[in-house]
């Protein structure tokens, strides 16, 4: 089962609601806390989770709150339930004001060591754009390894990253 909540040194990662994403996509509510401007970098993602998530709790995402609970910094989801192989798909942001800090790959760190020890988990993949940057970067920290150059219909060309935990 998925937790709610994931605490790492600096982070607090909470799983919203369904109710709450859907305030969050549709009504453009920050809900009842602050939320630093640029914190989603890919709203396709939110909007694609609030499809899903009525009927499939992988979806919900987690908003990255900075320790003292004081603000919304970025936000680390589950791109659906895994697939048959067991492999499922992560992705996160970060607000541009907190870049460059390690907050990405605490978040990372985070939901992986609470993603990996469920049982119908054997991966954990992600996808970047085809070159080093800051996402890549979290990734290979993370023990990612580069696995593929794939051609997504809406972004072009990307890379695949994959995690094994088992």
């Amino acid at each position: 089962m998925i937790t709610n909540e994931i605490q790492s040194d600096r982070l607090k990662l909470f799983r919203i609601t369904s109710e709450q994403l859907h305030s969050l996509v549709v009504a453009g509510s920050e809900l009842q806390f602050n939320i630093e401007p640029g914190w989603i970098e890919n709203q396709n993602d939110l909007d694609e989770s609030l499809l899903y998530a009525v009927d499939d709790p992988w979806w919900l995402p987690f908003l990255i709150r900075l320790g003292d609970g004081s603000r919304v910094i970025g936000v680390c989801l589950h791109k659906g339930p895994p697939d048959e192989s067991g492999a499922v798909e992560i992705a996160y942001a970060i607000a541009p004001n907190y870049r460059g800090r390690g907050f990405a790959r605490e978040a990372v760190s985070a939901l992986i060591k609470e993603t990996r020890h469920l049982p119908e988990v054997t991966s954990i993949i992600a996808h970047t754009l085809p070159e080093r940057h800051a996402s890549s970067r979290v990734l290979e920290h993370c023990g990612f390894i580069r696995i593929a150059e794939i051609h997504d219909l809406e972004v072009g060309p990307l890379w695949k990253w994959q995690l094994s935990v088992r």
